[in-house]
């Protein structure tokens, strides 16, 4: 028992997946055979659209020239290949020894760099021998005990020998065998010894190249003139550049860097225009210090020049050099116009048009709000623009003869739905119905209480042989006091305990709407309901035992149809107890029909028109009343292997061979309905009438009319009212039938 509970519980689960992995597929599916747009409110009126044109044209010139200042037609490289060439010149004079290129010049092994020597610090005359280290914490001494041989120390000169030997008349330091004298270290010289390196001047030439766009450029201008300097304002293209001018573009002092160094950078920016019609591709010069002037700042290295004496002792002077290295950093970014690249700019940038919506919104907002409160034009197009969606199991809709209104109720009720308060929704509807869109409901059957007897036979004849096509005058029926429920206002209602079947059809007291003329017309009729559901079903059966079920399901939507109109919601739509406790009935239009040629083009070329004199008996013979079914059974001899009816025309063409039968039978042509509502002269004239009044009903071309009315009123009878109503296709006896009828 166990193993078979496993069983089903893992059979269950798998059905369970299995149901969600096909709808998941389901979904996707129509996501890729369906399109949903969005749907929009067109405003009518001049005023908003001025300002929707306006800030359409602001929005326009805004984007635009956000596109032309930031150039978002360009294709934007920054891959740049460059070399950098440099070449120092000037001359110093300090202590009686002139300084040129050769000596304050030193190469750098950094790329795109140059050093300019502006201090320095000498030791001439060094010889490899020993001699007292210079004093510092670890090389400081009192005996031989504090220095130990063959030890070297970071900060030491040489390696030392076990000695302690005096440095001078204060200090004791070890001995080291080292170049001697070793250096002291000192500070470096203040001023410095080449301050004057100020006015020397340096020729950058630096090449660039864009791979992508197969461009060279140099930054040397073509009419080159080898006297200019390059000033920010004056002559910012010039590549011969003041070491001074340099350092104080970087917002530093000349005479104060040159004393311990330090590290300038050189930045050239290339900013390229490459298209041919607005070319423009220069350098641009930035200057910064890149080294801290607060935390060890500056810039120095040692370096020794080696000689021999006359005597073949090798000696060297030892310098310790403090400068400025200047260090060439290239950038570079070139545009260049690019058709994808706009067309993808354009595409974002297009985005931004929506909040020009946002802004219509917030303009019609602002403006539509007087001191007064909100305007009337405010009120509907909110209304148009936001559609509530409501659960339908949680509202009712309530609607009252002596009140203009459909009340939208929410549930649950605290009281009776009589006195329950609510919202209005619409003013009442004034509308013209169908009567082939009335179909049964089961909404309001449902609040019927279940002791109610049917009519006897006897009584529904009678009921039947004195309803009249004519409006009934008003019955007598006021409202009495003493068999008036506290929530009842015409005296009609049912008692009874159930808040949502508590409603009267009034709001105040007054005459029930079931003594009016029209609620027996239209409502109570079974002459007219009986009419309605042979509209809807021209072979139904008016005979059979649950024709009184289907009447009085009719009448509801009937009395819907009445008082409501159409909308979404119609099933939560409540009749009030004294209507429902009445007998049902449901009348239709046929003025909504209209021409229609769509099917002219079927009918075949080979048919005969019939003579005057059998016109005019046929229109003498049509009546308002329904006609009874003519004989009409299909005969296997003349039926088509498609034909089902026995009426339809042989031909050829796949799109013709249409019947209106599924299986055998008696043909739609026969019916009465087919009679009255298509073939009838009188009623097709009457709809050529209702079109325009002032239509020649005499002249040649009436047959032609009448036809292409009769097709329309074929589709409207049998298909309603739907967008593609000129693709029904009508059947072939149909079609052969008014065809003959109404000759060309």
């Amino acid at each position: 028992m166990e193993e078979d509970s496993t069983t089903w519980l893992w059979f269950s689960k798998s059905c369970t997946s299995q149901e969600a992995l096909a709808m998941s597929m389901q979904g996707c599916l129509e996501n890729v055979i369906e399109y949903k747009s969005p749907k929009y409110i067109r405003v009518e009126a001049v005023t908003w659209a001025r300002v929707k044109g306006c800030l359409y044209l602001v929005a326009a010139v805004l984007l635009g020239s956000f596109i032309a200042v930031n150039r978002l037609y360009q294709e934007e490289v920054d891959e740049i290949s460059s070399s950098v060439r440099t070449n120092v010149k000037g001359v110093a004079y300090t202590k009686d020894r002139i300084w040129d290129i050769a000596e304050y010049t030193i190469p750098m092994q950094a790329t795109n760099s140059f050093f300019v020597m502006t201090n320095i610090i000498m030791t001439e005359n060094q010889r490899k021998q020993r001699c007292p280290e210079y004093p510092f914490a670890k090389a400081i001494c009192s005996s031989d005990e504090g220095c130990k041989n063959g030890t070297i120390d970071t900060h030491s000169n040489g390696i030392q020998t076990g000695r302690c030997v005096d440095y001078n008349v204060t200090f004791k330091t070890c001995e080291v065998e080292a170049w001697c004298p070793v250096q002291p270290n000192e500070n470096p010289p203040e001023p410095a010894v080449l301050r004057s390196s100020e006015d020397f001047t340096v020729l950058i030439k630096n090449n660039i190249n864009f791979p992508k766009f197969n461009s060279t450029k140099l930054n040397i201008p073509e009419n080159f003139n080898n006297s200019c300097t390059y000033n920010k304002t004056t002559c910012p293209l010039c590549p011969i550049f003041r070491l001074g001018d340099i350092v104080q573009e970087a917002n530093q002092k000349f005479s104060e860097m040159a004393i311990k160094g330090g590290i300038i950078a050189i930045r050239i920016n290339w900013d390229c225009n490459l298209d041919s019609w607005s070319y423009s591709c220069s350098p641009k010069y930035s200057f910064q210090r890149l080294d801290d002037n607060k935390t060890m700042p500056g810039f120095h290295f040692r370096y020794a020049r080696y000689y021999k004496t006359p005597h073949g002792e090798e000696q060297r002077t030892l310098f310790e050099v403090y400068g400025i290295r200047f260090d060439v950093l290239v950038f570079g970014t070139g545009r260049k116009f690019d058709i994808i690249k706009l067309i993808k700019n354009i595409g974002s940038v297009i985005s931004y048009v929506g909040l020009v919506a946002v802004a219509t919104e917030i303009v019609i907002f602002v403006m539509s709000h007087p001191r007064w409160g909100k305007s009337e034009f405010y009120k509907t197009y909110i209304r148009k623009k936001y559609e509530t969606v409501l659960n339908p199991t949680e509202v009712m809709y309530v609607s009252h003869v002596d009140e203009p209104h459909i009340i939208l109720i929410k549930t649950p009720l605290k009281t009776s739905l009589q006195h329950a308060e609510g919202s209005i929704v619409e003013s009442h509807p004034v509308k013209f119905f169908d009567a082939d869109s009335f179909c049964t409901s089961e909404s309001n059957e449902k609040q019927d209480n279940e002791g109610s007897e049917p009519p006897s036979a006897t009584e529904s004849a009678e009921n039947d042989d004195k309803e009249k096509y004519e409006l009934k005058q008003p019955l007598t029926g006021e409202a009495s006091s003493s068999d008036c429920q506290k929530w009842c206002c015409c005296g009609k209602c049912q008692p009874t305990q159930k808040y949502h079947k508590q409603l009267c059809c009034r709001r105040k007291k007054g005459q029930c709407i079931t003594t009016s003329p029209w609620f027996q017309q239209l409502v109570l009729s079974r002459h007219t309901l009986k009419k309605a559901l042979l509209y809807k079903d021209p072979f139904v059966d008016l005979t059979g035992g649950n024709i009184n079920n289907q009447l009085r399901h009719l009448a509801y939507k009937q009395y819907v149809r009445w008082r409501f109109g159409f909308f979404e919601l119609e099933d939560r739509a409540i009749i009030p107890s004294c209507c429902r406790w009445s007998h049902p009935v449901k009348f239709f239009d046929a003025d909504s029909f209209c021409t229609s040629e769509s099917n002219e083009k079927q009918d075949n070329e080979g048919s005969e028109p019939p003579s005057a004199t059998e016109s005019a008996e046929n229109d003498d013979k049509e009546k308002y009343e329904l006609k009874q079914p003519l004989t009409g059974e299909a005969s296997s001899s003349d039926c088509q292997k498609w034909c089902c009816c026995g009426k339809c025309q042989p031909t050829q063409k796949y799109h013709k061979q249409l019947c209106c039968r599924r299986k055998k039978g008696q043909c739609i042509t026969t019916s009465p309905w087919f009679q009255q509502l298509v073939l009838s002269r009188h009623t097709l004239k009457k709809a050529l009438l209702y079109k325009d009044p002032f239509v020649d009903l005499t002249g040649g071309n009436i047959n032609n009319q009448l036809r292409h009315l009769a097709y329309k009123q074929y589709v409207r009878w049998r298909f309603g009212f739907f967008e593609l109503e000129d693709r029904a296709i009508i059947p072939s006896c149909c079609r052969w039938k008014i065809k003959h009828t109404y000759p060309k």
